[in-house]
């Protein structure tokens, strides 16, 4: 069995999940690219590869093309990315004798960029899919290894979609590690479809702006898509105007049709309590729980 030594620049869940599997294999993890937590403290995985005695450095040293310099001296075989987001300088993938492979949790070429979980559920997404794939100087067009394709769940947040690109992406990783051991040479690698490519960056749809105008539905996946709870989500809640007020939608429930005016209002007690209806274009959706604030929040509206 091939074993070679590893470079794995990870993040969140999946990042410790891939240290836990290489630290399990026959390769030699000669360093771990992790970035740093709040304030600058170290973060889970940082801490994580710290504890196992592995050298450890800030994964933004990899977008430097000096980094290169560094890492030659520890004769790198294999740079494996999880969901990272640190874009790696074309010297630094030169380093890597075998070759270096991106986790990416969105099918590819049509769900290329960044927060793409978010972006299938706000989009109204079907299906969804995580990629392994070569990582080349431009995000995300690289070969591919393996991918796995699924549907989504139609209750589907943020957070869970996340965390089921995470575990299925583990396994696609398993498969790398597997065939890497087995011979490195015979790695899959597909060619994407350039053409059929489309790009998410950073933002969200409208500038985080929800208009009742809107299929109640649609408004029902912003707010889902924007749901990372407990957890920090890399999304603003959607923001609306209602009855002059702008709030914040964090929990919505699509109710009956409607055939007022949409941004009509309602209001029902039942037992004290007090639910507030807004009309879109086909249906009535309730308001289950809302944040007010002073004014719009600025949000980058992303060009796809």
């Amino acid at each position: 069995m091939t074993s070679l030594r590893i470079v794995l620049a990870g993040d969140e869940a999946a990042g410790a999940r891939a240290l836990a599997l290489l630290l399990r294999s026959n390769h030699d993890v000669v360093a771990v690219a992790a970035p740093r937590g709040i304030d600058n403290e170290p973060g889970a995985l940082w801490q994580r590869a710290t504890e196992h005695g592995l050298t450890v450095f800030d994964a933004r040293r990899l977008h430097h093309p000096d980094t290169a310099n560094e890492l030659i001296p520890v004769r790198p075989d294999v740079l494996l990315n999880v969901h990272s987001l640190t874009k790696v300088a074309s010297e630094v993938l030169d380093v890597f004798a075998v070759g270096a492979w991106n986790l990416h949790p969105g099918p590819l070429p049509e769900g290329a960029g960044i927060n793409v979980p978010s972006w299938a559920i706000s989009e109204r997404w079907s299906r969804h899919g995580v990629t392994l794939h070569r990582m080349t100087a431009e995000y995300d067009e690289g070969v591919i290894a393996y991918e796995d394709r699924f549907p989504i769940d139609q209750r589907a947040t943020g957070l869970t979609l996340s965390a089921e690109c995470a575990s299925r992406g583990i396994r696609l990783v398993k498969r790398l590690i597997d065939q890497l051991s087995d011979d490195p040479a015979a790695v899959p690698e597909h060619a994407q479809d350039l053409t059929a490519r489309a790009y998410y960056g950073l933002g969200q749809p409208n500038g985080g702006i929800v208009e009742w105008s809107m299929e109640a539905a649609s408004i029902d996946a912003a707010v889902r898509a924007a749901d990372f709870r407990p957890f920090p989500s890399p999304w603003h809640w959607p923001q609306s105007e209602l009855d002059g007020e702008w709030v914040e939608l964090v929990d919505v429930e699509v109710g009956e049709l409607s055939d007022e005016a949409p941004g009509t209002t309602r209001s029902s007690q039942n037992d004290g309590h007090v639910t507030t209806e807004v009309a879109t274009r086909d249906r009535w959706l309730r308001l289950v729980e809302t944040k007010p604030i002073d004014a719009p929040r600025v949000v980058q509206q992303c060009q796809k």
